[in-house]
């Protein structure tokens, strides 16, 4: 069976993404901009008032990227990627990346801590 992109089944377009190693990984300036923009919009302040406090490589436990959400399964696979916090006003808001460059804002309460550097 070949993979496909677009395919519609979303873990066989997910797992595509994985198997493409560094052919479509994005840069982490480009996740970062993305991320700001997200923050700008959510919070909506003035992009002046918005920064990144924190920009760091992390491997995910799994396809969730740190951020599973409920009743919803994802590939068990490890997931090189970034966890970037940006500072929006008085927020603290938390972005979960893969090295891919997909992205999610993670809301409070459901962030789950990836992998501690020695266990790589």
């Amino acid at each position: 069976m070949m993979l496909q992109p677009g395919s519609g089944n979303w873990l066989m377009d997910y797992s595509f993404i994985f198997l493409m190693t560094g052919a479509l990984a994005a840069n982490l300036a480009s996740i970062e901009r993305a991320v700001l923009a997200d923050a700008q919009q959510r919070v909506q302040l003035d992009p002046a008032q918005l920064s990144i406090v924190r920009s760091e490589a992390v491997t995910w436990r799994d396809g969730s990227l740190g951020c599973p959400e409920p009743d919803r399964l994802y590939p068990q696979m490890l997931v090189r990627g970034y966890r970037i916090r940006v500072q929006a006003g008085a927020a603290l808001l938390d972005y979960h990346a893969s090295a891919a460059g997909q992205w999610l804002w993670c809301p409070p309460g459901r962030a789950r801590e990836p992998l501690p550097d020695d266990a790589k």
